[in-house]
């Protein structure tokens, strides 16, 4: 499991009684006679400490006692003080508005263990960044620092520590659908278990593999793998066990989904299904959830004693007693959660069957009044045919005519409805679309990661003077008509077009992990397309030049007539100054791109350069 530094705020009754006994003690303490009045290291840890423990509570108050810690650490030049202090103030602003502050302390934290060669402490730290960046969906990011957590460890010959690295490497990768990255780190990890000799991180291990194998279909591997983390944990629930799943490969994927969903359990699957017959105990009364939460505390359990075996100092000892009890209440809470959506799900799915039941019956009513009102009508011209065949016959011609009618209304009315419905998809992203019909409206909503796109063409003035208005619109329509093509293919959401320049952006308003490497992608075919029309036409089309910018933005709905779905913020801006510093036939990326796609583009380093409005800014070509 990833190692999340950063514990979850909850708001409700029974997390903050099983916590404030903690926090109540520690508060005595340090307004007792022994700490009132010191200014040194042990005064330092406990408000570490006590900063820590709000950070479940409550973070303001959390960030007051990190900020005493770090003031007291700076007045004394106590580095590591100050990094531990950095370290709990990360935490708790985790929880506040933005993660900028969190992302701060914990850099700042990494490079005081980076300057005192703290190589224990620098793995812990980048083992954090990656806890953080894995809670935000960013697994990419989170990879990096693990593979630098990885790194640290291999040159402080921490082979335990290598092993959990290339486990939870393995673990990105698999959130990532890497299966086969995910496969290799993890056989690492297995391996280097192995060797040290670790039954139960060989089992936590096993269970990791036996999910992977599981998401990619490969229920034979899955079952091997599940099994033999069983025999190596030498559970009396062995035989209950193979009962429950039986021999036939499909039922293990069932029973795998009725412990919980892959990126849930985390690495420590087989231990989880292994180690603790309570929680089997739990699972055989269908109560999967209470028996994943037991099941949790046991490794969490295993973590700690095994850290506390290798702790050199009783204040080690002691700052690991306190993270145990805070990432209990972390499961605590977070099984709470689970269960509560669990209910709040079936309460909506039962809400649903109701309503749907009310429309079946309302349209029964409808329609048995509709046969009761025909019938009646029937008997009417049946008793008026008495009277007279023309009277009769006029009627049936009536009612037939009105029939037609009516059914050429609703033939109508049908394909208007559908018009109207294309035509608002065509305007607006489907799901503001849909927030548009049930509201009446569409809230702004600000979108953190997206990588925005803008397109002009060069010399558009010039040839707009020399080309025939009706070929001159012809030519931009079929153009736009291919960067829509292009942006549709990679998920890219088209905002608008002004004149000449195109306007779109990718990660809204469904996020997406990939919005740069997509936008790159779709920006180098629509270079390709305009470059190879360029050379079949030459003047008759035009040449492009192409900014690309990532960063946040704020999209909603502009104006009550005539209204567009845009986009706003300084990140549009720095894509345009992208475009207006590119040349033709280029695409021209901000190193706030670069950064997240150099892994996957050649691209070359144009220096800094001047961009209206922001000073000098780093610049890149893709190739």
């Amino acid at each position: 499991m990833l190692f999340l530094f950063v514990c979850v705020a909850s708001h409700a009754d029974a997390q903050k009684k099983q916590g404030q006994h903690i926090i109540d003690s520690l508060l005595k303490e340090l307004s007792g006679e022994n700490f009132r009045n010191r200014a040194d290291t042990s005064k330092i840890n406990l408000l570490n400490t006590l900063s820590m423990d709000f950070a479940s509570l409550d973070d303001a108050e959390g960030v007051k006692y990190g900020q005493q810690s770090l003031e007291l650490a700076e007045k004394l030049h106590w580095k590591k003080g100050i990094a531990g202090a950095d370290n709990s103030l990360a935490a708790n602003y985790f929880h506040l508005p933005g993660h900028a502050k969190s992302l701060e302390y914990f850099s700042a934290a990494i490079k005081i263990y980076e300057d005192a060669g703290d190589k224990k402490g620098l793995s812990a730290a980048y083992s954090s960044m990656a806890g953080l960046y894995s809670q935000q969906s960013d697994y990419r990011t989170a990879l990096r620092y693990l593979q630098k957590q990885l790194k640290v460890d291999e040159g402080a010959d921490d082979k335990m520590g290598q092993a959990v690295a290339y486990r939870d490497i393995g673990l990105a990768y698999s959130h990532m659908n890497d299966f086969q990255k995910a496969l290799d780190n993890q056989l690492n990890s297995l391996k280097m278990a192995d060797e040290l000799g670790d039954k139960k991180e060989i089992a936590r291990t096993m269970g990791q593999i036996s999910i992977v194998y599981e998401d990619m279909g490969d229920y034979t591997n899955a079952k091997e793998y599940l099994f033999k983390a069983l025999k190596m944990s030498n559970t009396s629930s062995i035989a209950d066990f193979y009962n429950s799943i039986g021999e036939y490969p499909s039922a293990l994927g069932n029973e795998f989904k009725a412990f919980k969903k892959r990126e849930e359990l985390g690495n420590i699957a087989a231990t989880v299904a292994i180690e603790s017959n309570n929680g089997l105990s739990y699972k055989d009364h269908d109560d999967s959830a209470k028996a994943l939460e037991y099941m949790f505390k046991e490794a969490l359990s295993y973590e700690y004693e095994k850290k506390e075996a290798a702790a050199q100092t009783d204040e080690e000892r002691q700052q690991l007693k306190y993270m145990q009890e805070l990432k209990e209440k972390q499961i605590e809470y977070e099984f709470s959660q689970k269960i509560a959506k669990s209910e709040a799900q079936q309460q909506q799915k039962e809400q649903e069957r109701l309503h749907q039941e009310a429309i079946e019956k309302i349209n029964r009513e409808k329609n048995d009044a509709i046969t009761r009102e025909q019938l009646k009508r029937e008997k009417n011209i049946l008793y008026a045919s008495i009277s007279g065949a023309v009277l009769l016959l006029i009627i049936a011609l009536t009612a037939i005519a009105a029939l037609r009618q009516k059914r050429r209304d609703n033939i109508t009315i049908s394909k208007e409805k559908q018009r109207s419905e294309e035509l608002l998809l065509n305007i607006l992203p489907a799901e503001v679309a849909e927030e548009l019909k049930e509201k009446g409206s569409a809230e702004a909503r600000q979108f953190e990661h997206v990588t925005v796109l803008f397109t002009d063409f060069v010399g558009f003035t010039q040839a707009s003077e020399r080309m025939d208005p009706t070929a001159l619109i012809n030519e931009l329509h079929t153009c736009f008509k291919a960067f829509d093509d292009i942006t549709a293919k990679y998920h890219i959401e088209k905002i608008k077009t002004i004149g000449d320049a195109y306007l779109a952006v990718c990660g809204l308003p469904m996020a997406d992990t990939e919005h740069a490497k997509k936008v790159v992608a779709a920006a180098k075919e629509i270079r390709t397309f305009m470059q190879q029309r360029y050379a079949l036409l030459g003047d008759k089309t035009f040449q492009i030049r192409i900014g690309v910018h990532s960063g946040t933005v704020v999209a909603g709905i502009v104006g009550v007539r005539k209204f567009a779905y845009d986009i706003w913020g300084d990140t549009v801006n720095t894509a345009a100054r992208m475009q207006e510093n590119s040349e033709a036939g280029e695409v021209n990326i901000s190193e706030t791109t670069y950064k997240m796609v150099k892994d996957d583009f050649e691209c070359r380093f144009r220096g800094e350069i001047a961009a209206k409005n922001k000073g000098m800014m780093k610049m890149y070509y893709v190739s």
